[in-house]
């Protein structure tokens, strides 16, 4: 239920498995699913917390989706790899190799984020700023003097 710990699996698998599936040889080092390999760490505890992480990120995903009005391909493609890699992990562990681990939480990292600025909201309140008749003003580009 709470789970063996990370790194337990070459040591908790063999007395699970049949003996006379393969030779005597083989050393399982981790299992082929990334998902699996986790519930044996963490137990039911970290499974719940990473399905409440997961669908909060989708959520803010999908809320992206409806609220922007531009760029809505790259929040397409940050889906298709969260689907992705949650797909390849049920059948290998990618999430295990460091690259692979980097690369995802980075665009996962910045595609939820994209999903968050620039929202509707402050882009109405520009707009009717700008229906209003109301000119914005900036301050001028002034380079300081030598």
């Amino acid at each position: 239920f709470l789970g063996t710990g990370f790194a337990t699996f070459q040591d908790i698998f063999p007395t699970y498995r049949n003996p006379t599936c393969d030779r005597a040889s083989i050393a399982w080092h981790r299992a082929h699913n990334s998902f699996l390999e986790f519930y044996l760490g963490m137990g039911l505890p970290g499974l719940i917390l990473l399905g409440s992480i997961s669908a909060i990120c989708m959520q803010k995903i999908i809320h992206g989706l409806k609220v922007r009005r531009r760029m809505k391909s790259v929040l397409i493609a940050l889906i298709g790899a969260v689907l992705f890699v949650a797909v390849h992990s049920m059948v290998d562990f990618p999430l295990q190799i460091p690259g692979i681990a980097m690369y995802f939480s980075a665009l996962l990292g910045v595609g939820v984020s994209f999903c968050l600025t620039n929202s509707g909201r402050h882009a109405k309140r520009r707009r009717s700023d700008v229906k209003s008749g109301q000119k914005v003003t900036r301050a001028p580009n002034v380079m300081p003097e030598p």
